[in-house]
């Protein structure tokens, strides 16, 4: 058994130094292919970076000529304030100005705009108020209105119970009585109360 053991530890050895052989012997063989093999490496490396230059150069044009607003508005904010890449950055002054509406020469001239809308607004207010006190007003005159028609109705009612109690009643008093009184009230309602009687 421990023939056996070394027998195979022998096998092993002698697989392993065929291996490194034939390893130092494909290397020899392909000396000439690996120097090929790296310059090819280096070469693709090149082109690679080129490549990324290139596509940076050309992302920071159109960063720079700002095509679609996303200089000025996407990456101005963010980058403003990183020192070498606010160079790539467009000139956001021109396009500061878009409405011409907002545009002014001073902060005077701000500030007397600010003054004028405030004094607008207060124009408003106090018209808003005073249509509000011309509501309130309305309100208040309908309701009297309305109080003056409840209180005509029920007066109307009981001028009308009091003819059907008192004037037409079995204990009126004689009718020449009313034609007098009724004529010099109301010549209307004795008209009425004539032909009734």
């Amino acid at each position: 058994m421990a023939d056996e053991k070394e027998d195979k530890k022998a096998k092993r050895q002698a697989v392993k130094e065929a291996k490194r052989a034939r390893k130092k012997e494909k290397k020899e063989e392909n000396g000439e292919e690996e120097e090929e093999t790296l310059g090819g490496k280096v070469l693709i490396g090149v082109v690679a970076v080129f490549i990324v230059l290139l596509w940076l150069l050309i992302l920071g044009l159109l960063v720079k000529m700002d095509v679609g607003g996303f200089g000025s508005t996407v990456l101005y904010p963010v980058l403003k304030d990183v020192p070498v890449i606010n160079k790539i950055l467009p000139d956001v002054q021109e396009y500061a100005k878009e409405d011409e509406a907002y545009a002014y020469d001073s902060v005077e001239d701000a500030v007397k705009r600010i003054k004028e809308l405030e004094k607008e607004l207060a124009d408003v207010k106090a018209s808003k108020d005073d249509s509000d006190a011309h509501v309130a007003d309305l309100e208040a005159q309908s309701q009297e209105l309305q109080n003056y028609k409840e209180n005509e109705a029920a007066f109307e009612e009981e001028k009308e119970k009091f003819y059907q109690e008192v004037v037409f009643s079995d204990n009126a008093p004689d009718i020449s009585a009313y034609k007098e009184y009724y004529e010099s009230i109301e010549p209307e309602k004795a008209e009425e109360i004539y032909k009734q009687v």
